[in-house]
């Protein structure tokens, strides 16, 4: 009998105590639901990396499409609309948006990160680590590698953004290769840090083509005096063409 009595107060204890924890919840999203916005919160979540984008920037852009939080009844306003509206910026590339229990709206966001620039007769634009055009406007001032010349936005997202890629994780050629010329016919060339070029020819193949130069450039550099070349010509076949300077 006393073990079924135990039994009863352990489930009613529980029972309350599952009770008190939902009046809590209820209160707090009550406390939400009723209450108005005291401020909006932005986090630009990489804001050391890079600075592109200002949190009065994103403040400005929800105002002007009728978004303006601060004062409003935390019920009527709507995060799904604003994350829609943070995440069409133009720099922006994740944004999250939720109210918090102190009646603040909060919106945290990463920036969009370049990896190369391209430049036209008619344009010029970067394309970012998620191969997207990105604009280029005031504050970008990332150092990536300008690409030059005859270049469409679909040759740039896709097979010029693999070969920047690799370039840059390849210790050898990223420190080596300052630009990207790219001729008519879809000739590349490649400028070296001591103005020197690299004829490339097209691109298909170029993990071969410079890996043949790079044990080129490393058995010259064994001798005693190192050629300087103005320019190195790979698009032969098999072959490693070396014009020195005074050629």
């Amino acid at each position: 009998m006393k073990r079924n009595i135990q039994i009863i107060l352990t489930s009613c204890a529980a029972v309350m105590a599952v009770v008190a924890i939902l009046c809590c919840l209820a209160t707090a999203c009550t406390h939400i639901r009723q209450g108005v916005c005291k401020q909006l919160v932005i986090n630009i979540a990489d804001k050391e990396q890079r600075y592109f984008i200002t949190e009065k920037e994103i403040t400005s852009t929800l105002s002007q499409n009728g978004l303006a939080v601060v004062g409003k009844d935390m019920e009527s306003i709507i995060t799904q609309h604003i994350e829609d509206i943070v995440r069409s910026h133009e720099i922006v590339r994740t944004a999250e948006c939720y109210k918090t229990q102190l009646g603040d709206v909060r919106i945290d966001l990463t920036q969009r990160v370049p990896l190369l620039r391209v430049t036209t007769p008619a344009e010029s634009y970067f394309i970012d680590t998620d191969r997207k055009r990105m604009p280029v406007r005031a504050g970008i001032n990332s150092k990536v590698i300008p690409v030059n010349g005859h270049v469409g936005q679909q040759m740039a997202q896709s097979e010029i953004a693999d070969f920047v890629v690799w370039m840059q994780d390849n210790t050898y050629w990223s420190s080596r290769i300052t630009a990207i010329d790219v001729k008519e016919g879809k000739q590349f060339v490649l400028r070296r840090q001591d103005g020197s070029r690299i004829l490339l020819g097209e691109l298909a193949g170029y993990k071969q083509k410079l890996k043949r130069l790079r044990i080129f450039l490393e058995e010259k550099e064994k001798g005693a005096d190192i050629p300087q070349y103005k320019e190195i010509d790979l698009r032969y076949k098999g072959q490693v063409i070396g014009r020195k300077k005074q050629d």
